[in-house]
């Protein structure tokens, strides 16, 4: 026991001392900034009014935008940056003009002054598209379409950031392509729009580590954070925040730092995670708490309260509400998701501590802003404490306060179904866009090599027949060989995506919507999409990462058990030492053998059965896979079930089988019947060993 907590006690210290360190070296970088300001300073002091005055104070105003955020920092920078407009325009220096205004554009678009950033940059485009400054035209079209995103114009947005990206990748300018790629794919979010999305930031987040740039990156991993938290990917969501935790002690930046632990504690909560949620929120209150803005700070305290009201320790929960007041009165705004849910936690922290009265104003003032806002969820949550509160003295108000509460709980729930729905078919529909671009690429590139061959078919006639027939016989043979690859990739797609699978989910998601069972068939409905869409994706290359196949695998096992009522039991154990983001197989290699096992062995068993899937590395360079089941055994599955429904089961285990012997990537494979101590059939279990 002391040894345990001595090793707990120095691990402790070791985080503390890090975490020091860190703070330390956050404070030497702001002093550095600090210092280049006071150089730039001094020198501009003695400097003539000539061009490098003006250059002078430009780089002044950056020096001012690259200290800690705060509104003195932003106000010097601008007023830095009009002082060398002023000087260029006295100068005829047009070039050190235009970078003053692309300044100031840019410091406004820091301070949230939309219109004047986007005018400035507007006046300054002419410019650039004339003198074809290209690094200044990316930059300018950028900031256009980080405006017009920001005023809710993401369609608008999107023309001048894609036109910024291509040209940014065109010249090589990473930084601002990755820049532009973030900024595009936050305007698919606005939209609702998370396959593309998503799609669109993992690319913006590929560009930014090429270019080394980790501010952009973490950016782009909180970005992701809220994509996945969006569509209910908790585990994908968490996953992301605890990068842009990574990245920002890799930058040694507290501001990200603490930024990311409140991502982790609001990502942790909403996973249902209290103990890492509140872990997580008072780190980043403890580091961040003079340095992040007021709208972080108070959704740090709201985290705390909500924690605390879900530990029903409602004295902890209004104090943290109580901090939150004076912050709240700084903030601007208006009426907001965000203040309605203040609210609505203040009334349930006053209904819990018998304060009736303020509880019925908080919950009043929620209803009344969440329907001029049509915030569902704050409606649903203010009517319902305003119906508990009503039951006590007034039950016909009560009545028509649950009534309202019940729309609005069911609105929601149908506007939730329809954002579902619509993601399905823009999955379906971004993914046959994709489908149709790569066949137009490869016909093109089929076309080119045919032209290629043709040459080199009528050169090697001309030159000797020999030579002519033996090549000839080879392109034959290529192309068979190709035949049987697309047939056998095509073949694979159609066994892992089962039409007779897909009949059978869509009829159960008929079924609980037809039995008013909406929460279970809005589950169902949200793993089916998931499994359709990693599918999908994972089709797109011969090899995924082993995390991505188990991944599909879990929502695969999680769809069956639906149907199976619960009876259906799965566990997976991995071998510490397999990392499953860099070890990468060929797609849906274990999900056949699993759907083996449930349709043969599991179904015919009343009360269900349990799968279990261990993972090994026996060595560095092989990975080992066991599918275990305690079904009824394969003798049996063949008595009961006809010869063509057997056959029909079988297929997506033996072109997996195919597809792994045409790779060289199986080298061992064994299916062996078990048996109780009585020798009765008790499962099956498959092992495969599969080259690394």
């Amino acid at each position: 026991m002391q040894a345990k907590f001595f090793i707990l006690k120095n691990t402790y210290i070791l985080k503390l001392q890090c975490l020091l360190l860190f703070i330390l070296l956050a404070t030497i970088r702001s002093q550095a900034q600090s210092h280049r300001v006071d150089s730039l300073q001094l020198i501009l002091h003695t400097a003539q009014p000539d061009t490098n005055k003006v250059k002078l104070l430009i780089a002044l105003s950056d020096a001012y935008l690259g200290k800690a955020l705060s509104k003195k920092n932003h106000e010097e920078a601008l007023n830095s940056a009009k002082q060398a407009q002023i000087l260029a325009e006295s100068l005829g220096f047009e070039s050190g003009r235009v970078r003053a205004i692309e300044r100031q554009a840019n410091t406004y678009m820091l301070k949230m002054r939309i219109d004047s950033s986007l005018r400035l940059y507007q006046s300054i485009l002419p410019y650039a598209e004339q003198t074809k400054n290209d690094y200044l035209l990316v930059d300018i079209l950028s900031g256009i379409g980080t405006d017009m995103m920001r005023k809710g114009q993401p369609e608008a947005a999107r023309i001048h950031l894609r036109r910024a990206a291509e040209l940014a990748h065109k010249r090589g300018f990473q930084r601002l392509e990755a820049f532009c790629l973030k900024t595009l794919g936050a305007t698919y979010m606005q939209e609702d729009r998370y396959n593309e999305c998503i799609d669109t930031l993992i690319l913006a987040g590929e560009v930014a580590q090429k270019a080394h740039e980790l501010r952009i990156y973490a950016d782009i991993c909180f970005n992701l954070n809220n994509a996945y938290g969006n569509i209910a990917q908790h585990a994908k969501s968490l996953e992301w925040a605890k990068q842009m935790l990574n990245v920002g002690f890799r930058m040694r930046d507290t501001f990200f730092i603490s930024k990311a632990y409140l991502t982790l504690g609001m990502t942790s909560l909403e996973a249902q995670s209290i103990d890492s949620s509140e872990w997580f929120t008072l780190r980043a209150l403890e580091l961040g708490g003079n340095i992040l803005d007021n709208y972080s700070i108070v959704e740090l305290y709201y985290n705390l309260a909500s924690i605390a009201g879900l530990r029903k320790d409602y004295q902890s929960q209004l104090k943290w509400l109580l901090k939150s007041d004076p912050l709240e009165l700084l903030m601007k705004g208006g009426i907001n998701e965000h203040t309605i849910k203040g609210l609505n936690l203040r009334g349930d922290c006053y209904y819990n501590l018998g304060r009736i009265k303020e509880a019925e104003q908080c919950y009043a003032k929620a209803a009344k802003n969440a329907e001029i806002t049509g915030d569902w969820t704050g409606i649903s949550r203010a009517y319902l404490g305003l119906s508990k509160i009503a039951e006590r003295n007034n039950p016909t108000a009560a009545l028509l306060y649950y009534k309202k509460h019940i729309t609005a709980r069911d609105s929601l729930i149908n506007e939730k179904n329809t954002k579902k729905l619509t993601q399905i078919e823009m999955t379906h529909e971004f993914s046959q866009k994709q489908a149709f671009a790569k066949a137009e690429q490869d016909r093109a590139l089929a076309l080119r090599d045919a032209r290629g061959k043709q040459q080199q078919l009528i050169f090697a006639i001309v030159v000797l027949g020999l030579l002519a027939a033996a090549g000839f016989i080879f392109y034959n043979y290529r192309q068979q060989q190709e035949r049987r690859r697309t047939e056998l990739e095509l073949a694979n797609l159609r066994a892992q995506i089962n039409p007779h699978f897909i009949f059978n989910c869509l009829n159960s998601i008929y079924r609980y919507t037809k039995e008013r069972d909406t929460d279970t068939a809005a589950k169902y409905l949200q793993k089916f999409s998931s499994l359709l869409r990693l599918v999908l994706e994972n089709s797109r290359t011969e090899k995924i990462t082993l995390a991505r196949d188990l991944d599909a695998l879990q929502l695969y096992v999680d769809i069956e058990s639906l149907r199976f009522k619960e009876k259906l039991q799965y566990s997976l154990t991995i071998d510490p030492e397999i990392d499953t983001t860099f070890i990468q197989i060929p797609g849906m290699l274990i999900q056949p053998h699993v759907e083996n096992a449930i349709w043969h062995g599991l179904m015919h068993r009343q009360d269900g059965g349990h799968i279990t899937v261990r993972l090994t590395l026996p060595a560095e360079n092989l990975l080992h896979i066991e599918i275990e089941d305690d079904g009824v055994g394969r003798v049996a599955a063949a008595d009961l079930e006809s010869k063509s429904a057997l056959t029909k089961k079988s297929l997506g285990q033996k072109i997996t089988a195919e597809r792994l012997k045409g790779t060289g990537k199986l080298a061992f494979s064994e299916t062996i019947d078990l048996n109780d101590a009585n020798g009765n059939a008790s499962g099956t279990k498959v092992i495969m060993e599969i080259p690394l």
